[in-house]
């Protein structure tokens, strides 16, 4: 449940690399269509946005596979401030980072990614930071082929080279298969 953003994407990546299947479903369903969409995938995680947080926590007690909830919110990367929502099942509030914390220096995470997908291919990216002991965060690039394609990391960062600041170069690159069915 969460809408046209990036969070979108990034989820999806997630959890094709989970090996899950994801069940795109309309942010606009009330509460019985939430139950049957739920129940009927047998879903045993609901991601959502904070707008959908309310109709997802009045779903949830007749959701009989939902075993918890990952809330995205952008509330919480601009305040610093932890959300703990609590019900009957637990709801963890995930931050979705959109900037990459190098040496102190800013990495847009959508920079990156645009420059990456360009290559042709690359069929999507989602680029997310990892800790790292001397520099605080490294870029780890997660990368979608194009059906049939093949690309050697190597070549990837030699093309990102071009657009790239050294500095904003991912230093981790992992390929990911799309979930079943895409």
């Amino acid at each position: 449940m969460l809408s046209n953003g990036i969070e979108f994407p990034l989820a999806w990546l997630a959890i094709a690399k989970m090996g899950a299947v994801m069940v795109p479903v309309n942010v606009q369903y009330r509460e019985q269509e939430l139950q049957y969409v739920l129940n009927h995938s047998e879903a045993k995680l609901a991601v959502a946005g904070m707008q959908q947080v309310e109709v997802l926590q009045r779903a949830q007690p007749q959701c009989n596979f939902l075993r918890e909830m990952a809330i995205l919110a952008n509330e919480v990367r601009s305040s610093n401030n932890v959300v703990d929502l609590r019900s009957e099942k637990e709801a963890k509030v995930v931050d979705v980072k959109d900037m990459v914390r190098r040496s102190g220096e800013n990495i847009s995470a959508a920079e990156v990614e645009g420059v990456l997908c360009e290559h042709p291919a690359v069929r999507a990216t989602a680029v997310v930071p990892v800790p790292d002991d001397l520099r605080g965060e490294e870029v780890k690039a997660f990368i979608q082929l194009q059906d049939g394609a093949t690309l050697d990391p190597e070549e990837l960062l030699a093309f990102a080279q071009k657009k790239l600041a050294a500095f904003k170069m991912p230093r981790f690159i992992e390929f990911v298969a799309p979930p079943n069915g895409f």
